[in-house]
């Protein structure tokens, strides 16, 4: 269902990978071995953050390594598995599973595995502000020829499905939101206001945007990934590379600072209902 056997034993391998802020060693490893093996190249900076600027003019991807953890999480995060439900299929452990962020680096890999262009970066500490993350990458590589010649950056990094993050929070020209909008249609995404994330860094260089990845509940022990939801994005995001416009001026931007939005599981009814008129057994909403 959806994605391929190996693809979804990847999916696990990382998910069973614990990386709190400040000890991401584990996912970015994983991360370094899957380019490696590939040979893809990549340079990794004091702090941790991995770069793969390879490709003059061509788009960025962005998604963070850390999650937001808790004991619970790291002493039972070998047990997240896949379960089937419904029309989907759902990813499930004991505490946080760190959906937020490894649905976005799985999406990234995935990408640059199928050996189209792309450049990306794995940032770290996300979850705490981002002062050894994204901000010390960009002083870093803003002279980079390959980072001034990038059209546009998706960070692979929000809750649910089918929200495109741009224009109303700043990230990017209208232009830009109304075609991300109009390829996104067949897919269920929209633009909405949404909370912050590393592309509050980027937007200063380049038209972007965040893209729904298909988890609930972040930083709660109720987290949850929807398979086919983060399939939706996949496809979403390979179209969307294939089809955007490289030539929209940064332009049009909206002044808006957002703050990060409650975590709080309202979503969760919402999208039960939508997909299967109905609740799910052992769901408790208390963090």
């Amino acid at each position: 269902m959806y994605f391929s056997t190996d693809e979804k034993n990847m999916l696990l391998d990382l998910f069973h990978l614990y990386a709190p802020s400040k000890k991401e060693e584990p996912v970015l490893n994983f991360i370094k071995d899957v380019l490696e093996k590939k040979q893809i190249p990549y340079t990794q900076d004091k702090n941790g953050n991995i770069i793969c600027l390879n490709h003059i003019g061509e788009p960025l991807l962005s998604a963070h390594t850390d999650c937001v953890g808790t004991a619970e999480s790291g002493a039972y995060v070998e047990l997240i598995d896949i379960y089937p439900y419904g029309d989907d299929e759902i990813m499930k452990g004991i505490g946080n599973i760190g959906g937020d962020d490894k649905c976005g680096v799985f999406l990234i890999l995935l990408y640059l595995l199928s050996g189209k262009p792309i450049n990306a970066i794995f940032s770290i500490c996300e979850e705490i502000g981002g002062s050894d993350g994204i901000r010390t990458v960009v002083q870093e590589v803003k002279e980079n020829e390959v980072f001034k010649s990038i059209p546009y950056a998706i960070v692979l990094d929000r809750k649910h499905p089918g929200d495109i993050i741009c224009y109303k929070n700043d990230y990017g020209s209208l232009k830009f939101e109304q075609a991300l909008e109009k390829i996104g249609k067949d897919y269920g995404y929209k633009a909405v206001l949404g909370g912050c994330s590393d592309m509050n860094t980027l937007k200063d260089y380049f038209n972007g945007c965040n893209l729904s990845v298909g988890y609930f509940n972040p930083h709660s022990t109720t987290e949850f990934v929807s398979i086919a939801d983060l399939y939706n994005c996949w496809e979403y995001l390979n179209e969307l590379i294939e089809k955007m416009p490289r030539d929209l001026p940064l332009e049009e931007k909206k002044v808006y600072t957002p703050s990060y939005n409650s975590y709080g599981n309202d979503y969760y009814s919402k999208w039960t209902k939508d997909k299967y008129n109905q609740s799910v057994y052992g769901y408790d909403f208390d963090y």
